[in-house]
């Protein structure tokens, strides 16, 4: 293959790529709020599994320190 051959293929792959990341960022867009909500901002939730783990040891421990997140967080 030659030298524009070459870069042929690159730019196909340059636009391919580009059409990805735009199709992406509007599905992100789209369905921001589950994003944000249920995947970024979960951890703040109770029920988390990380946070009812902490307060388990916390109660083994004889402390209430560990249950960081026992009433809900609004930011």
């Amino acid at each position: 293959m030659s030298f524009l051959g070459h870069l042929e293929e690159l730019r196909w792959h340059i636009i391919r790529s580009f059409i990805a990341v735009i199709i992406l960022a509007i599905l992100a867009f789209i369905y921001s709020e589950f994003i944000f909500d249920n995947i970024i901002l979960f951890p703040k939730n109770p029920e988390f599994f990380t946070n009812r783990m902490f307060c388990k040891l916390g109660h083994l421990m004889g402390t209430e320190k560990l249950c960081i997140n026992s009433n809900p967080l609004t930011l």
